[in-house]
C-alpha cells in the first residue's frame, strides 16, 4: 500500500491511499538500428499490473498518446520508447523560446484501462544527454511519485538552494554541452537579470543578490514581482532560445525559502511544475498592500494626518516616484545651493517600490506607503510634474508647485477628446487635480496660453523656462558628459545617436503600461552604422516592454538612465517623433530626425498637435526605417539644409532657456533669502 499527502484543487490537504501495482526499477539508453531508445526495467506488485501489455505515455499538456509494447523480463518488465519520437514532440512556441513536452506514464490493460507506474526515490532521475549535446532525455518524478518522461532541450536541474547572507545560491546539474547563461525573467512585464554561472562539467553553482541589482540608477534591489528562472542557450547561428530551469523533486520538500532585508522579502519557491522562481515583495508593509489596506490609509489614515499641523519639509516626486530627475531635481538642486536656511531644510523625494537612488540629504518616500500620505497631508511644499492622486486634497498653508514635464506638441489635459488608455472620468479627476495646483511652470511664451487653457487652471502661471533645462547652460557641464559616457561604458570614438519616441495612447497592456511600438530595424541599422556609431535606445517611462539588442557595443539600452538630459549632453543626433524632448533638445543646436512612421494616425485621430509640426519641425520628417539610415549616414547635409528651420523653432520655443530657470521658480515659490 502506499499513502500520499498532496494538495487537491481546492487547496485542501489529500491523503490518497492506494495499492503499488507497478513500479520502475531501473532504466538507460541503448543503441537501436533506428537510433538510441529509452530502455525502462520494471516489476510488477499486484497482479492486475500482469495483465499490461504496453506503456502508454499522454502528452501533458494535451491528450496525444504514444504506447510500446511490454517485454517480459525477469518476472517483469522492459520496455524500449525510441528517443526520437520524444524528441519530435519539442516544437518552438515563439521567438526564442521552447516548448518541451513531458509524457505522463502509465501501463495499459487490454481493456483499455490504464495503471500508474511509480518512480521509487531510489530509481534516481537521471537524464541523457542525445544528439548534438544541446537536447536530452530525462526520467523525472511527479509530486505524486510517478514516473514522467521529459525530451527536448536540456534543462537546468536546480538540486541545491540556500541563502548565504543576502546571496541566493543555487546548485544543480546541466548537461547541455553549449555557452549558456542563467537568466530571472519576470512573469507579466518584460525585464530579467543575468545570473553569475559557474560551471564544472555537468556540475553549476549560481548566485544572485537580489537586493543589490547593478543598474543605469545605480544598485537597486529587484523590483516586485515574480522571476522565473531560464537557461539561454547560444545556437551556432548566433541566435539565442531559452528553456526553463527546472527543481529536482528532492528540493521541492524544502521550499520555499526565504530572506528578508528589511526593505523587502525575497522567496525562492516552486511555483507549481517543478518550475523555480523567485518572489520579490513590494518595498509596502503588510498592513499597506492589498486594496483594503490602501482605501484604509486613503479613507482613514490620510484624513487624520490633515488635521495634525503642516511641517516644514519639500516633497520631491518626478513621474510618480521613478526617477530622481527632471525639473524637480533642479529645483531641489538650486535650494541646497542657495544654503543658508535651505542647507539643513527637510527634503524627501518620493520612490516607487525602492527603485530610485537618491543622495543622502534626501529621504526617500515610499509610493504608497504611510509615509506617502503623511508626506502629502503634511509637507509645507509640494514640488512634482506628474500627476497626483486624486484623492489628493491641498490644505490652505501648503503649496503646490507643478512643474509638468514638456512643452507640447501634442495636446494635453481637456484639450485631449480621445482618452484611450485612461480612466473614463479622466477630465473629471483633472478638473480636482488642477485645482489643488498653486503654481504651474510655463516653459516658454508661446506654451503659456496652451497651459492656461489645457489645464483650465486658474491660478499663477511661472513663465520661467524648465529648470530642467538649466544643465545646457551649467558651467560643468562637459564634466557632466564625460561621466554619462563612462557610466554607459560608451567606445570612444563614435557618434552617439539617441532614438526616443514617445507612447502611443492605443498600444499598452494595461492602463498606465504601454507597448514599445519599436519601428526601427536595429539590425539593418548595425550593419550600415555600427562601424562608427552607437544607438542609445530610451523607452518612454510608460512603456514597460525592453529594448532589443542587436549587434556588439551597438544598441544601449537606457531607458533606467535616471536623467535624460544627461544623455542630450553626449548626443550627436537625436532621433524622436512627437515627444516633447524636442523642446529641451534643440538648446543643443545638434541634429534632430523625426521618425514619424504614423502621423496621420498620430495627429488625427489619437492626440492631434497644438502646430503645423511638417512645417514647423527643426528637422526631416521620416516614414521608413531606410530613410533614418540614409539621413544618419549623411547627417551634415541633413542638418545644413534645415539651419533655418532649426534656428526659428528654437527661437519660438526656447527663448527662456538661459540656465536661470530653477532659481526664477525659486525665487518666486520659496523667496530669495
Amino acid at each position: 500500500m502506499w499513502l500520499r499527502p498532496e494538495w487537491d484543487r481546492d487547496r485542501h490537504l489529500s491523503l490518497t491511499v492506494a495499492p503499488v501495482r507497478a513500479r520502475v526499477i531501473g532504466q538507460g539508453l541503448e543503441d537501436a538500428p533506428g537510433g538510441p531508445v529509452l530502455a525502462l526495467r520494471g516489476e510488477y506488485v499486484s497482479p492486475p499490473a500482469a495483465s499490461c501489455t504496453a506503456l502508454r505515455l499522454t502528452r501533458a499538456p494535451g491528450t496525444a498518446r504514444l504506447e510500446y509494447p511490454l517485454e517480459a523480463a525477469d518476472g517483469g518488465f522492459t520496455v524500449r520508447v525510441p528517443v526520437a519520437d520524444l524528441l519530435a514532440g519539442a516544437v518552438d512556441e515563439g521567438p526564442g523560446l521552447l516548448r518541451q513536452e513531458r509524457w505522463t506514464a502509465a501501463l495499459a490493460a487490454p481493456d483499455g484501462t490504464a495503471l500508474p507506474l511509480v518512480l521509487p526515490d531510489e530509481a534516481g532521475t537521471p537524464t541523457h544527454p542525445v544528439g548534438d549535446g544541446r537536447h536530452e532525455v530525462a526520467v523525472q518524478r511527479t509530486g505524486t511519485g510517478h514516473l514522467r518522461l521529459r525530451a527536448g532541450w536540456a534543462h537546468p536541474v536546480v538540486r541545491g538552494a540556500r541563502w548565504e547572507d543576502r546571496d541566493l545560491v543555487l546548485t544543480g546539474h546541466y548537461g547541455a554541452a553549449s555557452d549558456t547563461e542563467l537568466v530571472f525573467k519576470a512573469r507579466g512585464r518584460d525585464e530579467e537579470h543575468r545570473v553569475a554561472l559557474e560551471r564544472d562539467g555537468a556540475s553549476f553553482t549560481a548566485r544572485l543578490n537580489p537586493s543589490a541589482i547593478a543598474t543605469l540608477s545605480g544598485t537597486l534591489p529587484l523590483p516586485a514581482g515574480t522571476f522565473q528562472l531560464w537557461a539561454r542557450v547560444a545556437l551556432d547561428d548566433g541566435t539565442t532560445r531559452d528553456v526553463g530551469a527546472e527543481i529536482d523533486p528532492d528540493l521541492v520538500r524544502d521550499l520555499p525559502l526565504r530572506m528578508d532585508t528589511g526593505e523587502r522579502g525575497y522567496t525562492f519557491a516552486d511555483s507549481g511544475f517543478d518550475t523555480p522562481v523567485l518572489r520579490v515583495d513590494s518595498d509596502l508593509r503588510p498592513e499597506e498592500r492589498g486594496s483594503f489596506a490602501q482605501r484604509t490609509l486613503r479613507e482613514e489614515v490620510y484624513p487624520a494626518l490633515r488635521r495634525e499641523p503642516v511641517r516644514e519639509g519639500v516633497l520631491f516626486d518626478s513621474y510618480t516616484g521613478r526617477q530622481y530627475s527632471d525639473s524637480p531635481q533642479s529645483i531641489c538642486a538650486e535650494l541646497r545651493r542657495r544654503g543658508g536656511r535651505w542647507a539643513d531644510y527637510p527634503m524627501s523625494w518620493l520612490v516607487k517600490d525602492g527603485q530610485v537612488n537618491l543622495p543622502e540629504d534626501l529621504e526617500p518616500v515610499r509610493h504608497n506607503g504611510r509615509d506617502f500620505y503623511e508626506a502629502l497631508a503634511r509637507s509645507r511644499y509640494i514640488v512634482t510634474n506628474s500627476r497626483q492622486p486624486a484623492w489628493f486634497t491641498r490644505r490652505p498653508d501648503q503649496v503646490v508647485v507643478q512643474t509638468w514635464h514638456g512643452s507640447m506638441l501634442k495636446r494635453i489635459g481637456f484639450d485631449i477628446e480621445n482618452i484611450r488608455g485612461k480612466s473614463r472620468d479622466y477630465h473629471e479627476k483633472l478638473a480636482w487635480e488642477t485645482r489643488q495646483w498653486d503654481y504651474l511652470v510655463s516653459p516658454s511664451p508661446w506654451a503659456t496660453p496652451i497651459l492656461r487653457r489645457a489645464f483650465r487652471f486658474e491660478g499663477e502661471i511661472l513663465e520661467t523656462g524648465y529648470p530642467r533645462n538649466d544643465i545646457f547652460f551649467a558651467p560643468d557641464r562637459e564634466e557632466i558628459a564625460a561621466r554619462t559616457r563612462r557610466a554607459l561604458g560608451l567606445p570612444e570614438g563614435k557618434k552617439v545617436v539617441l532614438y526616443a519616441p514617445t507612447w502611443r495612447d492605443d498600444k499598452y497592456y494595461t492602463r498606465g503600461k504601454h507597448k514599445l511600438d519599436l519601428h526601427l530595424d536595429l539590425r539593418r541599422m548595425y550593419e550600415k552604422l555600427g562601424d562608427d556609431h552607437v544607438l542609445l535606445v530610451r523607452r518612454h517611462p510608460r512603456v514597460v516592454d525592453s529594448v532589443p539588442i542587436v549587434g556588439e557595443d551597438f544598441v544601449y539600452d537606457v531607458s533606467l538612465y535616471p536623467e535624460i538630459m544627461e544623455l542630450f549632453l553626449i548626443t550627436d543626433v537625436l532621433v524622436t517623433d512627437y515627444s516633447s524632448m524636442m523642446f529641451d533638445f534643440a538648446n543643443t543646436g545638434r541634429p534632430m530626425l523625426f521618425f514619424t512612421y504614423d502621423i496621420e494616425s498620430y495627429r488625427d485621430n489619437l492626440r492631434g498637435f497644438y502646430f503645423d509640426f511638417e512645417e514647423t519641425a527643426p528637422g526631416p520628417l521620416l516614414t521608413e526605417s531606410d530613410e533614418v539610415i540614409a539621413a544618419l549616414r549623411d547627417i551634415d547635409a541633413v542638418a545644413e539644409a534645415g539651419a533655418d528651420k532649426y534656428r526659428a523653432f528654437t527661437e519660438q520655443f526656447c527663448p527662456l532657456d538661459d540656465g536661470g530657470a530653477a532659481a526664477r521658480v525659486v525665487d518666486r515659490v520659496f523667496g530669495k533669502d
